[in-house]
């Protein structure tokens, strides 16, 4: 059995769309109708959510949870107690997936040395404008990486070691491996991470697609990547990344220097390559400084991302 949670925190023009694209097995590839689990902290979403379900006819195998907005990984822990599958797909509820995308997300899973699976987010954005070309782009290359550190593909998805790249927030599924979110922690570093901690492999699935609205201003950008990236510092300083290697470093990102140069097309686009230099040492100056002045650098913090919605 396969169960899907999704969390979703002012989103009700949206979720009804992400049930639909794992709830219609016509669509989504599944071969049995999953359960599904939304947690919302408020009702807006939550009516929306349950009328969905309510036209789909879904009966108990929807499930809502109300959370106390108290962070993801506290809204993930609640959901994990009510899960009764062996595999576990986990969304936002402003993504919905692509045609036949969570079939596809958990067919690797036939082997048995698969813990994760990774899809691959498509951003809706537009590359007419600049934060729009930027959304792409940066999709782009992490969809490099993810291909570089393997050696081989296998039926249809890249198979590699479990702390060679990081799960997408946005599409993923893992084993039901009674693994508790650590608070405070980024939710997909943190998977990939206690993953490769209990010996698994991960596998990389880019035809799994999940579509995505990234941010439409730079405000929005910078409060997003921040917290992403600060994220991922914060949980490589723990004791679970000991001896794990250190995907989100300035440094890593040395590795693809060219790489803007080489994406763009028109000459506009190289004009927005160029500028995407300065947009992305200013992000690691925002995520960097602010860290080293802070005496608790896991202390929550959360800026809702309007121009996502």
């Amino acid at each position: 059995m396969v169960s899907v949670v999704i969390t979703s925190y002012k989103e009700p023009k949206t979720i009804g769309r992400t049930i639909r694209s794992i709830a219609d097995l016509r669509y989504s590839g599944l071969p049995s109708a999953p359960e599904i689990i939304q947690v919302s902290p408020d009702q807006k979403t939550l009516t929306a959510g349950k009328r969905e379900a309510q036209r789909l006819r879904l009966g108990k195998r929807f499930i809502q949870i109300k959370d106390a907005r108290e962070g993801k990984s506290t809204a993930l822990n609640l959901a994990l107690k009510q899960v009764r599958g062996e595999i576990i797909i986990l969304t936002d509820g402003d993504v919905y997936f692509d045609k036949n995308a969570a079939g596809l997300l958990i067919k690797p899973f036939s082997d048995p040395e698969i813990g994760a699976v990774t899809g691959q987010p498509i951003p809706n954005n537009s590359k007419s404008t600049f934060m729009g070309y930027s959304a792409n782009f940066f999709t782009y290359v992490a969809d490099l990486k993810r291909r570089a550190v393997f050696s081989k593909k296998e039926n249809g998805y890249f198979k590699g070691e479990s702390d060679q790249f990081l799960l997408s927030g946005y599409i993923r599924a893992n084993r039901n491996l009674d693994i508790e979110y650590a608070e405070n922690f980024i939710d997909d570093a943190f998977m990939t991470l206690a993953i490769a901690k209990k010996g698994y492999k991960l596998a990389y699935v880019p035809e799994a697609r999940a579509i995505v609205k990234f941010p439409r201003t730079l405000k929005d950008y910078l409060i997003q990547r921040k917290r992403n990236l600060r994220g991922h510092r914060e949980i490589q300083h723990s004791a679970i990344a000991e001896g794990q290697k250190d995907h989100r470093s300035f440094l890593s990102e040395l590795e693809y220097f060219l790489a803007p140069i080489k994406y763009a097309e028109m000459p506009k686009e190289y004009i927005w390559s160029i500028l995407l230099y300065p947009l992305r040492l200013l992000t690691w100056l925002y995520v960097l400084i602010p860290q080293r002045k802070s005496k608790d650098p896991q202390k929550k913090t959360w800026e809702r991302i309007v121009t996502t919605k």
